[in-house]
C-alpha cells in the first residue's frame, strides 16, 4: 500500500535533498552514534571489539573524559585478555589522556610512560609518537617548557618519517602553544601557520579550528583585535559545525577575554560564565583555573574587587592542587593586584612573593639555554635525515634505471611474440570489465540514492515535529491537507520582557541573541514539563498555548503552573544583566476561552491560533506590570471558588481557587503539581481591578500570586 505525504511535507523532503547537507553540524555525535550502535553486536570478534572501544574512547577526548577512561579500561581488559600488544598500548595510552583532561597529570604520566614502554618493545613508531606527545602535553600543563619541547619534537620527528599528517599537524599547533605561552610570538606563528595548511590542505576540520583558535590568540595578544575576534568566530563556528564540546567551550573563553580587552566587560563575563559552565561539566580542572583567572582580570578592571578575588582565589585553589605552576602565578598575581587596589598591602605583598616564587621557576636562563639547543639540534637532524633521503633516492633511481635496461632487453622479444595473440583477449577482457564497472557504479549509486532519500525522510519527518505539534504532524503524514478546528476550553499565556528595546540597543547583537536563547530555551524546557504547545516567539514576546491540539479538563491549571515557573526561573537568571544597569523582568498574561487553530502558508508555514481569546490573552500581557502575571476574570472563574471564603488584604480582595479534581491519566499525571499526596495546592489570585482594556472596554483582572 502506498503512504500519502502531505505537500508540505513534501517540500521539505525535496528542500533537504537540494540543499548543502548539515551532517557536519553533528557529524562527532553521529561517529559516536555509530561506534556504540557497533559494540552492540554480540558476535564481534574480540579484536574487533577493541580497536572500535578505543576509536569511541578518542573521539570522548573533548566530549566526556569519564566516559572516555571507562570506554578505554574496557578495550584494555579484552586487550590484556587475547594478549593483543598493540591495543593494550592503545588503551593505556587513552587512560592516561583521558587523566590528562581531568588535570591528573602523575596518574596520567604512569599510563602514558607503561604505553610507549609497550610501544617500543613492539617496535610501533606511531605508538611512541602518540605517547611522546602526549607526554609533552602533560609537561606543557605543567609549564616544564623544556620537557614539553623535548617530547614535541621526538614526535614531530617521528610523525614526519612516518607522513602521517594529522599527527604532524597536532604536534606542530603545541608547539605553537608552547612558544607563545614564553612571549616567543614570531616563533609561535610560524608553527601555527604550519599546522593551519596542513589541515586546510587535508581538510582536517578539528585541526583547522584549533589552529585558527591559537592564531587569533596570538592576534589578542598582540594587540590586533579586530583580526582576533575573526580567527576566533571562524574557529568557534567550526567547533559548532562538529559538535566539538570542548572546542567550543574554548572559543567561548576567548571571545570573552578579547571582550574584556576592548572594554566591553558585560558581554566579556556572560562569554566567560557560558565557558566556565561547559568547562565545569566536563570536569577539565585546569581549563577552569584559566577561566577564573580571566573572570578575575575582568572583575579587576570593573572595579569588583571581592568578585575578582573570590575568581582568582578558586582558580589558585585548583591550580596548587593539579601543580599547574604557570596558573599558580597568574593567580597569585591577580590575587596581588586585587588586595592592592583594596588597600590591603600585607595581603598583596604575599601573593605577590608567591607570583613571583612561581615565575622564577616557570623560567630560568638554564631552561632558556637548553630549549634553544634542543630546537637547533632538530632543525640540524631534520636536515641531515633530507639529505640522507635524497641521497638515497639518487642512489636507488641508478640502479632502478640499471634494472629496467636489463628487464626491457630480455622482454622485449617476448612482448612481441605475445602482443599478436593476446590482443583478441585483451580487448574481450577489456569490454566484460568496462561492463562490470559499469554495473557496480550503478549499484552503488542506487545504494547512495536510497540512503540519501532515506536520510532526508528521516531528517524531514524529525523537522516536522520539531515545527508542529505531535498530534497535528501525525496528521499531516496520515495525508490531511487542511487542518482548523475550533477549541471551546483552552488557556493562552503571552510573556514579554520588560523594556526589551533599550536592552537589543545596548548590547551587541551575538550577546543579545544569546541572552534571548538562553531565557526562551528556560520557557521551552517549562512548556514541555507541563505538557503545553509552544506556538511561537515574536522578537522578545513568547506564546505558550493548554488545551490545543489535544481538549484536557486542566489547561487552567497547567497554564497557571507554565506561569509561575517562567516568573522564577525569570528571577533565577536576572542576574544575567546585572551589570548592564538594566533589570531582567517578564510582564505575563493569560486568559481562558474559544480559539480557532491550524495551519497557513506555503513556506515557512506554521501552526498558529485566532479569536478573541488570543487577543485579550495578549491585552493581559501588554497592559500587565512588569514583574506580575495578569490573567483575566474568566481565567479565575476557570477554577473552584466556592469551597473558601474570599479574603480582604490591604484593601485588595484576595481568592484561593483550587483545582479542580480531574482524573489523571499515566501521560498526564506529572503536569499537575498542585496536587501532591493527594492534597489540593491552591492557587492565590489577587484582584488588581476594573482597568480599561484596548479595544475592550473595562475589565476586571488580577493578579496570580502563587
Amino acid at each position: 500500500m502506498s503512504m500519502r505525504f502531505h505537500p508540505y511535507f513534501l517540500a521539505f523532503s525535496l528542500v533537504l535533498l537540494l540543499i548543502e547537507s548539515r551532517a557536519t553540524a553533528t557529524a562527532q555525535t553521529r561517529e559516536i552514534d555509530s561506534l556504540r550502535i557497533i559494540l552492540r553486536e554480540p558476535t564481534l570478534h574480540d579484536t574487533t571489539r577493541t580497536n572500535t572501544l578505543l576509536q569511541l574512547a578518542r573521539r570522548l577526548y573533548s566530549q566526556n573524559a569519564a566516559e572516555m577512561e571507562r570506554t578505554a579500561r574496557e578495550a584494555l581488559s579484552i586487550a590484556e585478555r587475547n594478549n593483543f600488544q598493540r591495543g593494550i598500548a592503545d588503551g593505556l595510552l587513552q587512560i592516561g589522556r583521558s587523566m590528562h583532561v581531568r588535570s591528573r597529570y602523575t596518574e596520567g604520566m604512569d599510563y602514558i610512560a607503561q604505553a610507549r614502554q609497550i610501544s617500543e618493545d613492539i617496535r610501533d613508531t606511531a605508538g611512541i609518537a602518540a605517547a611522546l606527545h602526549a607526554s609533552a602535553n602533560t609537561y606543557l600543563d605543567q609549564a616544564n617548557y623544556d620537557e614539553a619541547l623535548r617530547y614535541y619534537l621526538q614526535a614531530l620527528t617521528m610523525r614526519e618519517r612516518l607522513n602521517d599528517r594529522r599527527g604532524m599537524s597536532t604536534t606542530l599547533n603545541n608547539l605553537g602553544i608552547l612558544y607563545k605561552q614564553q612571549g616567543k610570538l614570531e616563533q609561535a606563528l610560524h608553527y601555527y601557520e604550519q599546522a593551519l595548511a596542513i589541515n586546510e590542505q587535508d581538510r582536517n576540520a578539528s585541526g583547522t579550528a584549533s589552529a585558527l583558535n591559537n592564531i587569533g590568540l596570538l592576534y589578542k595578544q598582540q594587540q590586533r583585535y579586530a583580526e582576533a575576534k575573526s580567527f576566533l568566530k571562524r574557529s568557534l563556528a567550526i567547533e559548532e559545525q562538529i559538535g566539538r564540546k570542548q572546542g567550543m567551550a574554548l572559543s567561548i573563553n576567548n571571545l570573552g577575554v578579547l571582550y574584556g580587552l576592548e572594554g566591553k566587560h558585560d558581554s566579556a563575563m556572560l562569554f566567560l560564565r557560558r565557558a566556565l559552565a561547559m568547562k565545569r561539566e566536563n570536569s577539565e580542572q585546569q581549563s577552569i583555573a584559566q577561566t577564573l583567572n580571566e573572570m578575575s582580570f575582568v572583575q579587576r578592571t570593573m572595579s569588583d574587587y571581592p568578585n575578582a578575588i573570590a575568581s582568582a582565589s578558586e582558580a589558585l585553589t585548583i591550580a596548587r592542587k593539579i601543580n599547574a605552576k604557570a596558573d599558580i602565578k597568574l593567580a597569585a598575581e591577580h590575587l596581588a593586584a586585587a588586595y592592592k587596589a583594596q588597600g590591603d598591602f600585607q595581603n598583596a605583598l604575599r601573593f605577590q612573593e608567591l607570583a613571583t616564587e612561581y615565575r622564577d621557576s616557570v623560567f630560568s636562563e638554564e631552561k632558556e639555554r637548553q630549549m634553544s639547543q634542543m630546537e637547533t639540534k632538530y632543525q640540524v637532524s631534520k636536515k641531515q635525515a633530507e639529505n640522507e633521503v635524497l641521497r638515497r633516492d639518487n642512489d636507488s633511481q641508478k640502479r632502478f634505471i640499471m634494472l629496467v635496461v636489463a628487464v626491457c632487453s630480455v622482454s622485449l622479444a617476448f612482448l612481441v611474440f605475445f602482443v599478436y595473440s593476446n590482443s583478441q583477449k585483451k580487448r574481450i577482457n577489456a569490454e566484460l570489465q568496462q561492463q562490470q564497472h559499469l554495473l557496480e557504479e550503478q549499484s552503488i549509486e542506487i545504494e547512495i540514492a536510497n540512503t540519501a532519500l532515506q536520510e532526508a525522510n528521516e531528517q524531514s519527518e524529525q523537522l516536522l515535529l520539531n515545527i508542529f505539534p505531535t498530534a497535528i504532524a501525525e496528521r499531516l503524514r496520515a495525508g490531511e491537507t487542511k487542518i482548523a478546528e475550533r477549541f471551546e476550553n483552552v488557556s493562552v499565556l503571552f510573556a514579554d520582557i520588560s523594556g526589551f528595546t533599550p536592552l537589543a540597543q545596548q548590547l551587541e547583537p551575538v550577546v543579545l541573541v544569546a541572552v534571548l536563547d538562553e531565557i526562551f530555551s528556560a520557557f521551552d524546557v517549562i512548556a514541555e514539563r507541563f505538557g503545553l504547545e509552544k506556538i511561537k516567539t515574536l522578537g522578545d514576546a513568547y506564546m505558550l498555548v493548554a488545551g490545543v491540539p489535544i481538549p484536557r479538563a486542566d489547561h487552567a491549571e497547567a497554564i497557571a503552573m507554565a506561569a509561575l515557573a517562567i516568573q522564577s526561573e525569570v528571577t533565577l537568571k536576572s542576574d544575567i544583566l546585572h551589570r548592564m544597569n538594566t533589570k531582567l523582568q517578564m510582564r505575563v498574561g493569560v486568559h481562558t476561552g474559544e480559539v480557532v487553530a491550524g495551519i497557513i502558508g506555503t513556506k515557512k508555514f506554521a501552526y498558529d491560533l485566532w479569536g478573541d481569546t488570543v487577543n485579550i490573552a495578549h491585552r493581559m500581557e501588554s497592559h500587565g506590570v512588569a514583574g506580575k502575571i495578569q490573567v483575566s476574570e474568566a481565567f479565575v472563574h476557570s477554577f473552584d471558588t466556592s469551597i473558601t471564603d474570599k479574603l480582604e488584604v490591604t484593601g485588595m480582595r484576595r481568592i484561593t481557587a483550587y483545582p479542580h479534581l480531574i482524573e489523571k491519566d499515566q501521560r498526564t499525571q506529572e503536569h499537575l503539581p498542585p496536587f501532591v499526596n493527594n492534597e489540593m495546592r491552591p492557587f492565590i489570585f489577587e484582584e488588581r481591578g476594573t482597568i480599561e482594556v484596548k479595544g475592550k472596554g473595562l475589565m476586571t483582572t488580577y493578579f496570580l500570586l502563587s
